[in-house]
């Protein structure tokens, strides 16, 4: 679910983004965005979700399958490569840049299968389930994964909301949810 959200300071539930329970530490959302031709100037925001420690390490886990699988990949393709261009070896380089596709396909499953393991019943997902999409002048926008969470991030700072459909104003409304008590967050700007 996108929420987009005004300000320069929110709240955050105390509540793990990805399975709802008692967060212990955070996990952080980042964007960036360049500007200039000659002389870019590059910055970062982010913002620090709560999470727990057993969501925290699925989500490393599944990064890590991530990375390994790409080193895989840039590994094979440039053994292939080196491969083809010696005349006498090119059906090696193919050899090789099919094993090695078949090979990352395995490492990629196989990883992440460790780390789906990993997660708890009430893990809405094994990858990261908060994602900061960037920001337009005040407004900033965010994808949520877990409904449970998007709804208590929505609730804490209601007053902040921009670009709500009727239907979820309409259905926050009815259910009376009211403001939170959690101390506001801002985010971390990053120049280079």
């Amino acid at each position: 679910m996108r929420i987009d959200l005004s300000g320069h300071k929110f709240t955050f539930p105390r509540q793990c983004a990805c399975c709802g329970a008692m967060p212990e530490t955070t996990l952080t959302a980042s964007a960036s965005r360049s500007k200039g031709k000659r002389v870019v100037h590059t910055t970062t925001k982010s913002w620090d979700f709560p999470y727990c420690t057993k969501c925290v390490l699925h989500v490393n886990a599944a990064r890590l399958a991530v990375s390994v699988t790409v080193l895989i990949v840039i590994a094979s393709f440039i053994l292939a490569v080196y491969l083809w261009s010696s005349s006498d070896e090119s059906l090696f380089g193919t050899l090789t840049a099919i094993l090695g596709a078949g090979v990352s396909i395995g490492v990629y499953q196989n990883l992440m299968a460790r780390a789906k393991a990993m997660c708890t019943p009430s893990c809405v997902c094994c990858k990261v389930s908060v994602g900061y999409l960037g920001w337009q002048g005040s407004c900033h926008m965010f994808e949520v994964t877990s409904s449970k969470f998007a709804v208590a991030f929505m609730v804490a700072n209601q007053s902040k909301l921009v670009n709500v459909r009727p239907e979820t104003w309409r259905w926050l409304e009815s259910n009376g949810l009211g403001s939170s008590k959690d101390q506001p967050q801002s985010a971390k700007r990053h120049m280079t």
